[in-house]
């Protein structure tokens, strides 16, 4: 029986060729180096249990969740860079084929290799490995050109280098072929073909003759072997459903149904596709040698081509239109087209009416159309205005037309870059300007015209009167993109960076924004169909249930196959959603598209406390391992990365929370008993499994009942001694407290003026680094020079306890002389009073008014922006008592606060704090009472004058 099953190896000789079909541009999503892939040469990818997809690459083996490549080389225990064949079997591990004919695996993190594992050594290879394969007995089979390796289930290897024992030949010619409709593979020797299945080697026939353009098929229907003929070197094929065969070649990746035996579709044409497979939601990955991995999530989605209706140059479309039961579509270069069920009918050119317009640019966009209610199309160019008609058109000289609406039977409203008018459709004349200004959006409804402009949404009455809408929500008072109006009266305003603002009767009714799920803010179309509202942005295409506030917002973009996610026009026509992309016309059908329900949450690592740790469902850790960190992802490729992570720690959240990244930190947790839930959702609403993640942190011992009890009674204990002690001696100490105490308080004012003194130098050389900074040799060579006679006056007075008001003075003086400098000589300064004989002699705190002058001017004059900067210093001597003020007319206390709020300094507060300080020991000091007010000044309004700092001296 086995003789006839393979009688009709004569057929492979005849080959069945395969009807020739269209190839097809689909949208596909492409990842290479610049997005994390180790290489763009690509052999072999695979899909494992969990869901990751697995890249072999020229560069290292690379691992996809989704969003983020992880990588791994030599480094990470890869015998080497090159890797060409990868393998996921039922146990969890991913079997490795390099370059250097070495295999290990992968599994739960850690890479298996010769070095670490000895049993792997067994493993020797004459080439690098051609096959992996697992039987129906969970056995591993791998093959090169002239081996057969076999791995039990106990991992007994079983090596079978000479295949002669079945057909003795002088000379042995062995070729390894997967087999993908049958089971097990083929192994051609000479002249025969053997059958490898569940650890037995059998004859099937004379030999299959296989070749770089051949794909041998078993007919589902006979079981006869057949052979097709490739239209490109076959370089790997892959059966998926039993009836579906992909086979890569050097020229793209072809579609076989293996039922009909023929040829279906022709995916990446012109590029070497070394393999292709389907995920588990059916998105078709196809590996390239050169060019990368590139994901195909619909076969639905496709482009209209106008290239066989008239040469264009640049695929963007601007505007779509229901014309008659076509399509009409809106291009640049004077360009129309109408697209008749998804296929470009015509496109005229209004190349030729340029040169009557002002605006002559040759890209001259069709930004605009409106189908009238008689069936009348008016287009609007960026160089004119035009009534269609296939044989004259009718042009009005106009500018930049954004946008057309109908008014009534005999009108229409045109938003143009500098007005809005109201214009007869009969002649396109001017009837009346409705708005002056640059309109980007009109719309008439129920008497009024709603006007879109830069600085947002007007509402304008036929009688003239105008309301501007953007006073009552800022979202309105933005760039209107769209506006779409409802069956119920609801005024949909998509914005240009707001988001989408419905209004009705004088009311915003609700604001859809990106936290409300909106892939975008930045709106830039908007179309009405039935009950369901779809917004254009620049992140792709969102759909809602406009008349259900809670309605999840499904969304569509690149990652399920657009070729942009730019939208700039959007239209339904019976299920079809035609899509206007930078990219051209891109159009599915809304019943068909295939969303597969599938989100699987996996917990990749726990580290804690920096160190990674088994993944488990409970953990005990220390109370010093309370630094926790939670690496996740959710599999859902066809969501390209808008997966939202719903998490909640007992013991720590009192509700759940939601994020997008894929890691969750808890640091310095406390101690107790903490349960981490959490699950994803993708955006297709599809929730996954939820993970469940319990650990507990010890209490330390010093929070433990025990060592709290033993501590307080020892505290106890110790505070009776201490008390004994105390009242022993609290007779002598209170009679040594007052003599120490003013001691103290000398000591402590000394230490003061000690501490002031590095302060003061520290500020001074400030002032020399900023014009060192901005290389003013001179100035900082004249503030140098002053700065170390400053020194040196600082080093005489720091000295001494008291200094005369002369030559506080001229201490002063100096110091001014240098700030006026550093500040361009912003403000001016005077002494008053400081000549009187009676007061120059007299003795005060030596640089007592130093750190107050500091403050008057850095944070009053400093920033003065009304005039110069005025200072004056005066001193006058009433009943014994030395007054001294310091008077500017900055910008007062209040103001200043804000700008030392904004730039803190800390030495600045520190030296005022440290003077009012030492005034205070003065006082205790001396008996007396240096009194010291601080007054905003103020003019007759209110407004701010400057600051007056008053210190009165008794004598």
């Amino acid at each position: 029986m086995m003789n006839n099953y393979y009688r009709v190896i004569s057929i492979l000789l005849a080959f069945v060729f395969p009807c020739v079909v269209t190839a097809q541009e689909f949208n596909y999503v492409q990842y290479d180096t610049k997005d994390g892939l180790a290489g763009s040469t690509v052999y072999d990818m695979c899909q494992d249990s969990d869901g990751f997809m697995w890249f072999a690459t020229e560069n290292g083996l690379s691992r996809f969740d989704g969003t983020n490549f992880k990588n791994y080389t030599v480094k990470d225990g890869l015998p080497d860079n090159e890797v060409l064949k990868i393998f996921p079997d039922s146990k969890g591990r991913l079997w490795i084929g390099t370059f250097n004919k070495d295999v290990c695996y992968y599994y739960d993190g850690k890479i298996y290799n010769k070095g670490n594992t000895a049993w792997l050594r067994k493993i020797k290879l004459g080439s690098a490995a051609l096959i992996f394969f697992e039987d129906d007995l969970e056995n591993l089979v791998i093959s090169d050109l002239n081996n057969i390796i076999q791995i039990d289930t106990k991992g007994h290897i079983l090596i079978m280098t000479d295949l002669t024992v079945f057909r003795p030949f002088k000379s042995i010619k062995k070729t390894p072929f997967k087999n993908e409709i049958d089971d097990g593979f083929i192994i051609n020797i000479n002249d025969s073909s053997f059958k490898w299945r569940n650890n037995n080697l059998s004859y099937c026939c004379k030999a299959i003759v296989f070749s770089d353009h051949v794909v041998v098929l078993k007919s589902l229907k006979d079981n006869k072997f057949i052979a097709l003929k490739t239209f490109a070197s076959r370089i790997n094929q892959t059966i998926i459903n039993n009836n579906t065969l992909f086979v890569s070649t050097t020229n793209g990746s072809w579609y076989i149904d293996t039922i009909k035996n023929k040829y279906i579709s022709h995916f990446l044409v012109g590029r070497k596709v070394s393999h292709t497979i389907k995920d588990y939601e059916n998105n078709i990955w196809f590996s390239t040698m050169g060019d990368g991995v590139f994901k195909l999530p619909s076969q639905d989605i496709r482009n209209v081509e106008f290239s066989g209706a008239g040469k264009i140059s640049e695929k963007e479309v601007f505007c779509l239109e229901k014309f008659n039961s076509n399509l009409l579509v809106g291009l640049g270069f004077s360009k129309v087209a109408i697209v008749k069920d998804t296929y470009a009918n015509k496109v005229f050119n209004y190349e030729n009416l340029i040169s009557t317009s002002t605006n002559n640019s040759s890209r001259n966009k069709l930004h605009t159309a409106k189908v009238l209610s008689n069936g009348e199309a008016i287009l609007g160019f960026d160089a004119f205005l035009l009534k269609y008609a296939p044989d004259k058109p009718l042009v009005k000289n106009m500018i930049a037309i954004k946008s057309i609406d109908q008014v009534d039977d005999d009108n229409i409203v045109v938003g143009a870059y500098n007005c809005a008018y109201k214009m007869s459709t009969k002649d396109l004349k001017i009837v009346e300007t409705i708005f002056t200004g640059r309109c980007t959006k009109v719309k008439y409804f129920n008497g009024k015209y709603y006007i879109g402009t830069l600085e947002g949404l007007y509402e304008i009455g036929t009688d003239k009167t105008s309301k501007y809408l953007g006073s009552l929500h800022p979202a309105l008072s933005r760039r209107i993109a769209d506006i779409k109006i409802t069956g119920d009266g609801t005024i949909w305003v998509a914005t240009t960076d707001a988001g989408l603002i419905a209004y009705k009767d004088g009311k915003v009714k609700r604001l859809i924004q990106e936290k409300d799920g909106l892939t975008s803010n930045i709106c830039k179309s908007l179309f009405l169909d039935k009950n369901y509202l779809y917004i254009g942005t620049n992140k792709g295409i969102n759909r809602i249930l406009f008349d259900d506030p809670k309605s999840r917002i499904l969304k569509y973009t690149t990652a399920d196959g657009l070729p942009s996610d730019i939208i700039n026009a959007l239209y339904v026509m019976d299920s079809t959603l035609y899509v206007a992309s930078p990219k051209g016309l891109t159009y599915f059908n809304l019943n068909a598209i295939e969303n597969t329900p599938y989100c699987k949450l996996k917990l990749l690592n726990v580290t804690i406390s920096g160190k990674p740790n088994d993944v488990k469902k409970n953990y005990n850790l220390s109370y010093e391992q309370n630094n926790i960190i939670f690496d996740y992802v959710a599999f859902s490729y066809k969501s390209g990365g808008d997966i939202n992570y719903h998490y909640k720690l007992t013991g720590l959240d009192t509700g759940w929370k939601t994020t997008q990244q894929t890691s969750l930190i808890y640091q310095t947790l406390p101690s107790g008993k903490y349960m981490m839930e959490m699950y994803a959702i993708n955006k297709f609403g599809v929730r996954s499994n939820t993970l469940n993640v319990t650990f507990f942190v010890s209490t330390p011992f010093w929070k433990t009942w025990w060592f709290i009890l033993s501590i307080s009674l020892a505290f106890i204990a110790i505070v009776i001694y201490i008390f004994n002690l105390r009242n022993k001696a609290l007779q002598k100490r209170i009679l040594e407290r007052n003599e120490n105490e003013m001691q103290f308080a000398v000591l402590e004012q000394q230490a003061l003026q000690a501490q002031m003194n590095p302060h003061f130098i520290f500020n001074c050389l400030n002032s020399i680094q900023q014009y060192i900074l901005v290389n003013d040799k001179h100035k900082a060579n004249l503030y140098l020079t002053g700065f170390s006679s400053l020194i040196r006056q600082t080093l005489n007075l720091s000295s001494a306890k008291t200094i005369k008001v002369s030559d506080e003075c001229l201490f002063l003086n100096r110091y001014l002389e240098m700030e006026q400098m550093r500040f361009n000589y912003m403000f001016s300064f005077f002494f008053t009073g400081n000549k009187n004989p009676e007061i120059e002699d007299l003795q005060i705190p030596s640089m007592l008014l130093q750190p107050y002058i500091e403050n008057a001017i850095r944070h009053g004059l400093r920033h003065k922006t009304d005039g110069k900067g005025i200072l004056n210093i005066s001193f006058e001597l009433v009943d014994h008592t030395l007054t001294c003020k310091i008077t500017d007319n900055g910008i007062g206390r209040s103001k200043a606060a804000e700008y030392k709020t904004q730039q803190h300094i800390e030495y600045q507060s520190k030296g005022m704090s440290l003077t009012a300080h030492r005034i205070s020991l003065l006082n205790k000091i001396n008996g007396g009472t240096i009194n010291l007010e601080i007054f905003d000044l103020t003019n007759e309004f209110g407004q701010a004058t400057g600051t007056e700092v008053k210190i009165q001296i008794p004598y």
